[in-house]
């Protein structure tokens, strides 16, 4: 499923990065912009990568954190 990925998701499966999904608010140019919700790049994460490991929130915001082993990477998840 990950060849369907884009080149740069692929990427950041295989390298220790952070990844940040920040869901689009409807406000100002934001308006403009038809979201993608938060629980659908989750759900698609889980079907390409299987499922992940919860890390401890890091720091006071709203992201939740997760990462697909054997993956290096860590993934944060924001919605409103």
């Amino acid at each position: 499923m990950t060849a369907r990925l884009p080149p740069w998701l692929r990427l950041a499966k295989d390298a220790p990065l952070e990844v940040r999904f920040i869901e689009m608010m409807p406000i100002g140019c934001g308006r403009g912009y038809t979201p993608v919700p938060t629980e659908e790049v989750y759900a698609a994460l889980v079907k390409s990568f299987g499922k992940p490991n919860a890390f401890t929130p890091l720091g006071s915001g709203p992201a939740v954190y997760v990462s697909f082993p054997p993956s290096k990477a860590m993934w944060a998840l924001s919605a409103p």
